[in-house]
């Protein structure tokens, strides 16, 4: 579970570089065109990756206490969540072009 999560952040951190230039942080289908904005936006990315792992790990740690398999399905989602950032983030930075 940890090794999604270290992955996606080292690859957040390794892929944004720091510009002037505007890039691409949201896709609308409504309009169909991408919205652009700082590249510091980028690093939410590894943020949420960060608060959602450790957020999802202390509630199933407590969930465990009562009983065994809720604390096991909240790790499923939290590396359902971690799957789910990687694609994400690979996605959107995968646009970036440098």
């Amino acid at each position: 579970m940890a090794f999604i999560g270290v992955i996606t952040i080292l690859m957040v951190i390794t892929k944004v570089h720091s510009s002037d230039l505007q890039v691409p942080i949201l896709y609308t289908e409504y309009a169909l065109t991408l919205e652009r904005g700082s590249w510091l936006v980028l690093y939410e990315f590894a943020l949420f990756i960060m608060i959602a792992g450790a957020i999802n790990s202390m509630i199933a740690i407590k969930a465990r206490v009562l009983n065994r398999s809720y604390g096991t399905t909240l790790l499923l989602l939290t590396i359902i969540i971690f799957i789910i950032g990687l694609l994400v983030s690979n996605s959107i930075l995968g646009l970036l072009v440098v």
